[in-house]
């Protein structure tokens, strides 16, 4: 089951259940995520941790298919790391979707070949430094 935007009632009603959660970051709080590994780490508090006892997450992704042109885009990679970080003791992966279909048809990726990114220097790096989180599933 995938719950794209955190519910209390709907994660209580999945306690004891045996089905396996996939629960969204909603985009709208990459930004705070962005700045702040506080925020990454209430949000899990609030709709991860709490739960964990009687709720099976497959995993939490963060964003929904965030367009690369997008202004949340340059958000993505670093609310990743941070939600990583906030649930790396709770065996929980993190992910991401891409709607693979919709880059493929704008033209992105021949827009932006490596050599001319329209990622920055400091984007380039983070992404070498966290591939693992960029691996398609």
């Amino acid at each position: 089951m995938r719950l794209y935007d955190p519910d209390h009632e709907v994660l209580a009603a999945l306690q004891g259940s045996n089905i396996e959660l996939i629960l969204d970051v909603p985009n709208s709080y990459l930004a705070r995520i962005y700045y702040f590994q506080s925020q990454a780490d209430t949000w899990v508090s609030n709709y991860v941790r709490n739960y964990t006892k009687g709720v099976k997450f497959r995993y939490i992704s963060v964003g929904n298919e965030v367009q690369p042109l997008e202004q949340n885009a340059i958000f993505l990679l670093s609310a990743m790391q941070k939600i990583e970080r906030a649930v790396s003791n709770l065996g929980i992966k993190v992910s991401t979707t891409i709607d693979l279909e919709r880059i493929v048809h704008t033209g992105v990726l021949e827009l932006y070949r490596a050599s001319d990114s329209f990622l920055g220097k400091q984007e380039i790096s983070s992404a070498r430094e966290y591939r693992h989180l960029l691996q398609l599933r």
